[in-house]
């Protein structure tokens, strides 16, 4: 990696990098300090690149040291801390992905005079990350209970050689430009509002740069849960995501009243996946898009049934590739990660009980590893009415408080006259986003195994390709409660949404499906 880093009345120097930079002199805030950049590479503001890392921290005495690491690599070191708060600013040059993000304090001293370090927040890029957010780890924070201890203790402040572990960074693509990473959104669309949110998700991952959404495909034989998508994409600013459709036939084909057809048909959201003639099978979307992707690139978020997965698995050579399904998903795809199974519970969950066969297939055959948040882990994080009402207040026909907000879904948790929604499938795009690690207890390798009344057994095994997230009672509440904040902080992030038009009839004809 390369870095730069400078502060005012700070002195600083970068570590690792290339740049060197001595003591600086103090100046007042505001001023500009030359950091002196490799003249091969010009300045800072010619390039244009590189990720900026803004520290906000002071130190007690002006005395105290502190690092910034990435991934475990220190990227810059300010000496003597200002006593007023001061912003520390380090640039990352080569690309990675952040998958630790830590601010170091390294010479605590008692006497002769006390020094402590205290650190407001981190910003990368302009986004901020508060350091008392409920899923930062912190080591360094003196407390009665356990000393300086390591844990979730919401604190700005160190006491001790320690540092705060910043949560909402990881994943973050920092450095140079890092190509996004290709999904595959395989969904339900309709039976539930917890699908539509987990696009929306995928949307805010994308206006991150952290994602490109390369298709949806919906797993039912139901036009209206594509027409949805559709006009979910058309509102976030992306029209042409081709959207596939399964098939066959499943039990909740016709599951759209609740919402996704009462929604579209209010006409107020342009779409026109209607309007083109045949749909293409999920399967036909998904060998398109893996045929034309980089090897062991593309993640596949299932959250609805397996019969699109299936069909892929067990697809053979076409005129889209020379690989069979089995081998394309072998070589294209890193990660599966799928919303279903109730794993040891008598009952069969929903998103397996709608295609027993194809689960089957999914969790036997599919060669690459896979992530299965199960009914249990979203059943209890519950997803905030108080947030669709308040975070979308100064957007009203935004789709997704209107289609929230249409019924009330008596199988979410009550929450008045509408309900706080069960997080299940926004979990499973957030562990095939971001490190799992960071928000989740990931079990260790093993099977799944699907039984014929489609009951779900997991059986730890070092040669298994599952691990699951558990359930939402391994968790603590501050930890749940960072679930739902980065949940929240994707749903609501802001579209750019398509001119208002009218949406396009259907041909006379309706639209079918390619078989």
């Amino acid at each position: 990696m390369r870095w730069h880093s400078w502060g005012i009345g700070s002195r600083a120097a970068v570590i690792l990098g290339v740049v060197m930079v001595g003591i600086l002199p103090a100046v007042s805030a505001g001023a500009q300090v030359d950091v002196g950049v490799d003249e091969d590479r010009g300045s800072m503001a010619d390039r244009g690149a590189g990720t900026t890392i803004v520290v906000n921290a002071a130190g007690t005495t002006g005395e105290e040291i502190i690092e910034l690491a990435v991934n475990d690599e220190v990227v810059a070191t300010w000496t003597g801390l200002s006593t007023t708060p001061t912003r520390l600013t380090a640039v990352i040059d080569q690309a990675t992905v952040v998958e630790r993000l830590r601010v170091h304090f390294t010479n605590d001293r008692w006497r002769p005079r006390d020094r402590n370090v205290v650190v407001d927040y981190v910003e990368v890029d302009g986004r901020r990350f508060e350091s008392e957010s409920p899923g930062n780890l912190s080591k360094g924070r003196w407390t009665s209970g356990d000393g300086c201890g390591e844990g979730r203790k919401r604190t700005e402040v160190l006491h001790c050689n320690g540092w705060i572990e910043y949560a909402g960074a990881v994943g973050l693509a920092v450095g140079a430009t890092t190509a996004p990473l290709p999904v595959i959104f395989d969904t339900d669309m309709g039976p539930d509002i917890d699908d539509a949110l987990a696009l929306a998700m995928l949307h805010g991952y994308q206006g991150e740069g952290r994602v490109e959404i390369e298709a949806v495909t919906v797993s039912r034989r139901s036009i209206w849960g594509a027409r949805y998508a559709d006009l979910l994409n058309t509102f976030y600013g992306r029209p042409d995501i081709p959207i596939g459709i399964h098939g066959d036939t499943t039990p909740a084909d016709g599951a759209d009243g609740n919402w996704s057809r009462p929604v579209v048909e209010t006409g107020r959201y342009h779409h026109d996946v209607h309007t083109g003639g045949p749909l293409p099978t999920g399967v036909q979307v998904m060998r398109e898009v893996l045929a034309g992707a980089e090897d062991g690139s593309v993640v596949i978020v299932q959250t609805g049934f397996s019969g699109n997965l299936a069909d892929l698995l067990t697809s053979g050579p076409d005129a889209t590739s020379p690989l069979t399904g089995r081998e394309l998903v072998a070589t294209k795809v890193r990660l599966v990660s799928i919303m279903g199974g109730d794993n040891g519970s008598a009952n069969a969950e929903f998103n397996v009980a709608n295609d027993i066969a194809a689960a089957q297939v999914v969790f036997a055959q599919t060669p690459v590893p896979i992530i299965q948040s199960e009914f249990g882990l979203g059943y209890g994080l519950l997803y905030p009415l108080a947030s669709i009402r308040s975070d979308f207040a100064d957007r009203p026909n935004h789709p997704i408080p209107v289609s929230y907000l249409w019924t009330d879904l008596s199988w979410h948790a009550d929450a008045g006259d509408r309900y706080d929604m069960r997080a299940w499938d926004l979990t499973s795009v957030l562990a095939a986003v971001e490190p799992p690690e960071r928000y989740f207890e990931v079990s260790q390798p093993g099977r799944v195994e699907v039984d014929d009344a489609g009951r779900t057994r997991f059986t730890p095994t070092p040669a298994g390709n599952v691990t699951t997230l558990g359930h939402h009672r391994d968790y603590s509440d501050a930890e749940q409660a960072a679930i739902i904040d980065r949940l929240i902080e994707l749903v609501t992030a802001p579209a750019t949404p398509v001119p208002a038009q009218p949406t396009p009839e259907s041909p006379p004809w309706g639209r079918t499906i390619a078989r």
